[in-house]
């Protein structure tokens, strides 16, 4: 009994959620580049990530040290079990 009434309680979460989402997606309006606006047109700035190299390097980088936190944490904790 409390499984369903938990899974009725996410469907309704759920179908609240994306109904919020929906309303509060039609409620704004659309934002253009290169439509009117009294500050002129949009001129994109040089980011630098116009190839995406850099953020490639970044990511496996980042990855790799997260990789790196999870297998030595792990390392830890059964070393530290077999302690004690």
């Amino acid at each position: 009994m409390i499984n369903l009434t938990l899974y009725t309680s996410m469907k309704k979460l759920i179908k609240s959620c994306t109904l919020a989402t929906v309303i509060f997606a039609l409620m704004q309006a659309p934002v253009l580049a290169d439509g009117y606006s009294p500050y002129g047109g949009h001129i994109p700035e040089d980011t630098g990530f116009a190839d995406g190299m850099t953020f490639t390097v970044v990511a496996i980088a980042a990855y790799t040290v997260g990789l790196g936190f999870v297998i030595l944490s792990r390392l830890i904790k059964s070393k530290a079990a077999k302690l004690s």
